[in-house]
Parts: C-alpha cells; structure tokens; sequence
C-alpha cells in the first residue's frame, strides 16, 4: 500500500502503528521500533496520546534482543514510557 496516498496524517501513522504491531509479532524487533518511530514522526498524537500504541511501546521494550533494547529504552524514555 502507497502510505503517500492516505490524505490524513492520522491514518498514515494509525497504519503505521498496525504496521509495527505486525513486525513485533513475527520478532522483527528492531523494524518493528523504526516503524512505530516513523508513525510518531507524521503524528506525534497518535503515538503519544493512545493506549494501544503505548502499549506497543512497552512490548518492544520488554522483548527487544539486546542489540535492540538500548535504542528501545531511549525511546521509549522520551515518550515517558517505561517498562
């Protein structure tokens, strides 16, 4: 799908959020964080402000490998998020 065609922020990182979900399901950790960091980029409120995605947080936060976790705890600070 063309994220480029969707009018509204909203949906774009709305998607993208899904998007990061379904990466974190198949341990795809680190995509999963780049993904959820582009959502927050195109509409910070769609992060920051829902339950679901904050959650999400957390969940990459608690089963990030190594070689992702420090990226994860960085990020996961400047949201205020901790696990």
């Amino acid at each position: 799908m063309d994220i480029n065609a969707l009018p509204i922020h909203e949906r774009k990182a709305t998607l993208l959020v899904d998007t990061s979900r379904a990466f974190l399901m198949c341990g795809k950790h680190e995509r999963a964080l780049n993904i959820l960091r582009a959502a927050a980029d195109i509409a910070p409120e769609e992060v920051t402000g829902r339950p679901a995605a904050l959650r999400l947080v957390r969940d990459i936060l608690a089963t990030a490998p190594i070689s992702v976790r420090r990226e994860a705890r960085e990020y996961a600070a400047t949201l205020g998020v901790h696990a």
